[in-house]
């Protein structure tokens, strides 16, 4: 039995307790503050650094307190997407279609967000990986999507600077 399973296995109601906070090592520390990207990982801050991809702490941003409830709300209502998603069963096709539609209630709500953050920080939104929509132009206003240049050598990821897209690349989905 692995560590992890002996800990959960000791722990039965693990997973209905209120997480931990993020730990340090999985906090952004840029020094220079480059841009960030508003995304949901299965964590409850979806306020991500486009180099390292880490959490960016909203304090350290500072998030204003009238984006506080808004960015937390929208989070909430994008994890459950991506958590059906994760799920691989019945929702899985509809939640992918409504974490990469730009024009899905979830990601028009995350799109006002992040252009509010924007004048906080340069923002971005993440449409998820490429392999998801199958495009190498943005869904909105079909320019060609970039490289985003400064991102950390393990983390390709293409932009498009119009409309604040931002789409990871993973290996299987190089375009």
């Amino acid at each position: 039995m692995t560590k992890t399973r002996d800990y959960e296995a000791q722990h039965p109601y693990l997973r209905l307790r209120t997480p931990p906070p993020t730990p340090p090592d999985e906090i952004c520390s840029c020094s220079d503050a480059p841009p960030i990207k508003l995304m949901t990982a299965l964590g409850e801050n979806p306020i991500h650094c486009m180099r390292c991809n880490l959490e960016v702490s909203p304090e350290d941003l500072p998030l204003p307190l009238n984006l506080v409830d808004p960015v937390a709300d929208w989070a909430r209502v994008h994890r459950a997407l991506e958590l059906l998603w994760l799920d691989s069963g019945p929702y899985e096709v509809w939640a992918t279609k409504e974490r990469t539609d730009p024009s899905s209630p979830a990601n028009q709500r995350g799109l006002l967000l992040r252009s509010q953050l924007d004048p906080v920080r340069r923002c971005y939104y993440w449409l998820g990986d490429i392999r998801l929509t199958d495009t190498t132009h943005c869904p909105i206003c079909a320019k060609k999507l970039t490289t985003f240049e400064g991102a950390k050598d393990f983390l390709e990821q293409l932009v498009c600077h119009s409309c604040s897209l931002v789409f990871g690349v993973s290996a299987e989905g190089a375009a």
